[in-house]
């Protein structure tokens, strides 16, 4: 899943478009077949359906999606790695009879 990650988010690549995913498989040494048989078969749109009301359930609103402190935090999109990395030691530094300042 990853490598679908890196060819949408860093190489803009249409992960749409089957031969593009039939790529990143084949660079993977993945089954197409196995591929193919989930999307023809309909467990693939039944797994991505799984994830969307899962993600409509937490109300988020983009991704990536980083949850922090149990939902009081939530960063998606094109966030920094510096504002990430200060939320994130944020929560594990600060004490706990401290509010948080993120």
């Amino acid at each position: 899943m990853a490598s679908i990650f890196r060819f949408f988010f860093v190489n803009a690549h249409d992960i749409s478009d089957l031969n593009v995913l039939h790529q990143i498989a084949e660079k993977n040494n993945l089954d197409i077949s196995l591929i193919k048989e989930s999307i023809d078969n309909g467990k693939a749109l039944a797994l991505l359906m799984t994830d969307y009301q899962q993600a409509q359930k937490l109300s988020l609103k983009g991704s990536p999606t980083c949850i922090i402190d149990n939902g009081r935090q939530v960063l998606f999109g094109n966030v920094g790695y510096r504002v990430l990395l200060a939320n994130i030691e944020e929560q594990l530094n600060r004490p706990i009879s401290e509010a948080s300042w993120c």
